[in-house]
């Protein structure tokens, strides 16, 4: 990313500096706004395409965006937007479906060291999931941060991750995923990276497409690119995050946030996830969107 579009983020707390754009608005007018549209949208008939457009328009115009760069954002609004649900509020999904991801990511689920480093703490996450099963002995160690990026040794890497680093963009992520599993003796089957130029029907069911194999296997996960405020309501900059759970009869996705200084884990809309992707990464000026990693294929599962 460049150093006008931070990436994760680059200014710790609320009250430091971050790149604004829109005028704000006020706290009630933004809970109002929120409020009709989601209640439009649960009416039905409501046609997948025309609901995706509107809650991407939702995520872009409602979020609260602060003015004037430099300056800190207002207060008095919630700490999460209208749609993100954070799991402590709602864990009903994982108390009666297998979550064969939330299990597997959950116990190393660690938030990044620094504001530019959501891809090394999103990996470190995967990579120590991945060696489920996997016969460790006591001179094993899990895969921290600095060990995984000591491993991988990559200069792009170390650059990106590095204080006031700007982080990496979504094909070197997919690069950085199979570098890292292969450091610690995985063998990736399926590493395939899919840019969300556009918010469609057609990009929807492609992504539920790949949630649902998701969901299904603990050999298997997604990681997403997205900006920050379609997802939270506040922050103009690029993140990484993994995916830890797909709750399919809701249509929302749990997001493990790694920036844990501020969240915790939480429930988006699978819609509002698609287009928090659907955005331009200003230093390649492609769109973002997500990684499917996965250790097997038709043939079987790698090492």
């Amino acid at each position: 990313m460049t150093r006008s579009e931070p990436f994760c983020r680059r200014v710790r707390g609320r009250e430091a500096a971050r790149p604004w754009r829109e005028p704000a608005p006020s706290a009630a007018s933004r809970g109002a706004s929120y409020r009709r549209v989601v209640k439009w949208l649960m009416l039905p008939p409501m046609r997948e395409g025309r609901r995706a457009i509107v809650l991407f328009w939702c995520v872009t115009a409602c979020g609260s965006a602060t003015p004037g760069a430099g300056s800190a954002p207002p207060a008095g609004l919630p700490k999460y937007a209208a749609f993100a649900v954070p799991l402590a509020s709602d864990h009903d999904y994982l108390r009666g479906a297998p979550a064969p991801d939330y299990w597997a990511l959950s116990p190393y689920y660690v938030g990044q060291q620094n504001d530019a480093s959501c891809s090394l703490a999103s990996l470190s996450m995967l990579v120590n999931a991945a060696r489920l099963g996997t016969r460790l002995g006591t001179e094993d160690a899990l895969v921290t941060q600095p060990l995984l990026l000591e491993r991988v040794d990559d200069r792009i890497w170390h650059d990106g991750v590095a204080e006031n680093g700007d982080g990496v963009t979504l094909d070197q992520l997919a690069v950085l995923a199979r570098q890292s599993l292969g450091a610690f003796g995985k063998a990736p089957r399926r590493v395939e990276v899919t840019h969300v130029p556009a918010v469609t029907p057609e990009a929807l069911e492609q992504l539920r497409a790949t949630l649902r194999q998701n969901e299904a296997s603990v050999h298997d996960w997604v990681l997403l690119n997205f900006h920050a405020r379609a997802y939270v309501g506040v922050g103009d900059y690029g993140h990484i995050a993994p995916v830890g759970a797909y709750d399919e009869r809701q249509r929302r996705v749990l997001v493990l946030d790694p920036d844990r200084t501020w969240y915790e884990p939480y429930w988006v809309p699978e819609e509002v996830v698609l287009a928090g992707m659907a955005t331009p990464d200003a230093s390649t000026g492609q769109p973002r969107g997500y990684v499917y990693v996965s250790l097997c294929d038709a043939a079987g599962c790698g090492p």
